[in-house]
């Protein structure tokens, strides 16, 4: 997604794009070409599920792309090649082009994951790319301290959102039952237990809320709620993953509040989507979402694993309806600012044009 935005930014700005995806890249693949952006499809490998199957998979497809890249010449002198994830593993050491490395899932690094097995291949695989890079891209100052022993270049280059996110502007009734939405794909990491515990706790104490419930959760995915499950049945709508922006759009237009419980994040896009469309966001202070969200201004910010603390804050807005007017439209006017285009590439052409990198 993030890449689908970027890439139309660039050509929308009139800017030579090369595009290089995988074969099976969604949504990048609604993109046209146009005298502006060639794309370049590249078969990602097929391994099936073992250990280390991911981590091998990457390397190889990263080791395609370069492949491909020099076979066709496409790299010329002074050009930037930008390496989203692990696919700047393979880049030439020796190189006459300017290479940016921008691994949003950072977080990997983060003092939570420090003893996870799971994810020690996966900080090899980063200081790998790391190390190929002129340049790398973070999402804010917080995650600097993951990469200061690295000699490349540090840019804070923060998301933005695609500006038909905001349009038109949403409109929203303060009026109860108040629905309260979670999107997220099926992780530990997400804190789904916690949400749950939370909404559990706020219709406990008789405040008007129903969850909505957007990603590849069930019923059966709630834990130790036994005698909770006639609360949850009535009170919580498991709507599946959804793919189309427009429907996206229509759920949190149609949603009040947008929680984010995860135990850990570089900085979601499901917070930014729910924000431009006017939700009141409620999240835990992980990865750089207190760079996003200042607490009591554009949402509010509540420890990692409390539930308590997010039912706390969904009852301080229920109980103050000017409150929640006020962060509902400080999220809008966050992301207003907070455009692809008119944010987040500007911010990335200035970082190269202050070292005399890039001139358009």
């Amino acid at each position: 997604v993030h890449t689908y935005y970027m890439v139309k930014g660039f050509t929308e700005m009139r800017i030579n794009t090369v595009l290089i995806v995988p074969h099976f890249a969604y949504p990048v693949k609604k993109l046209k070409e146009n005298e502006f952006l060639d794309i370049i499809p590249v078969e990602y490998p097929t391994l099936g599920h073992f250990p280390l199957s991911y981590a091998i998979s990457e390397m190889i497809y990263s080791k395609r792309i370069w492949d491909i890249l020099k076979e066709k010449n496409v790299i010329e002198k002074g050009d930037i090649a930008y390496s989203q994830g692990f696919t700047g593993m393979c880049a030439p050491k020796k190189r006459h082009f300017f290479h940016i490395v921008h691994l949003h899932g950072i977080n990997m690094f983060s003092d939570l994951l420090r003893d996870n097995m799971r994810y020690f291949h996966l900080r090899l695989l980063a200081r790998r790319a790391f190390g190929r890079a002129d340049a790398i891209i973070l999402l804010g100052e917080k995650f600097r301290r993951y990469v200061e022993s690295f000699s490349a270049m540090k840019f804070v280059i923060p998301y933005g959102i695609d500006d038909r996110w905001l349009l038109p502007a949403p409109s929203k009734k303060f009026e109860p039952p108040f629905k309260v939405v979670f999107a997220a794909k099926k992780s530990l990491l997400k804190g789904f237990n916690i949400f749950v515990e939370a909404m559990i706790e706020a219709i406990k104490r008789g405040y008007p809320v129903k969850a909505i419930v957007l990603g590849n959760y069930s019923i059966r995915d709630i834990v130790d709620s036994d005698g909770d499950m006639s609360i949850i049945k009535e009170n919580f709508d498991f709507r599946g993953e959804i793919t189309s922006h427009e429907v996206m759009k229509k759920i949190y237009d149609e949603c009040h509040i947008h929680i984010t419980s995860s135990y850990s994040e570089g900085l979601p896009f499901t917070l930014m989507e729910a924000m431009s469309r006017g939700c009141v966001a409620i999240s835990t202070d992980v990865g750089v979402v207190s760079e996003l969200i200042v607490n009591g201004e554009n949402g509010i910010l509540v420890p990692v694993g409390d539930a308590s603390a997010i039912a706390g804050a969904l009852e301080k807005l229920i109980d103050n309806k000017e409150l929640m007017e006020k962060l509902s439209k400080g999220a809008y006017e966050t992301m207003r600012k907070r455009t692809t285009r008119d944010f987040e590439i500007p911010t990335l052409i200035n970082e190269l044009r202050k070292r005399d990198i890039f001139i358009l």
